[in-house]
């Protein structure tokens, strides 16, 4: 079984969601948004409200 470890990270604009890829040991931008508040990232990675970049 594949396990997708996802995180917010942070970014001069704000937050962002991210993806950790295996074959580049390092996390890569899977959201399309900039959340102004790590709060708000986190609670669209949660409910599912992202968009894929």
């Amino acid at each position: 079984m594949e396990v997708m470890q996802y995180e917010v990270l942070p970014a001069p604009q704000g937050y962002y969601i991210a993806l950790f890829d295996e074959a580049l040991r390092t996390f890569r931008r899977v959201s399309a948004e900039s959340y102004r508040k790590f709060g708000e990232a986190c609670q669209a990675l949660f409910l599912g409200t992202w968009t894929p970049a």
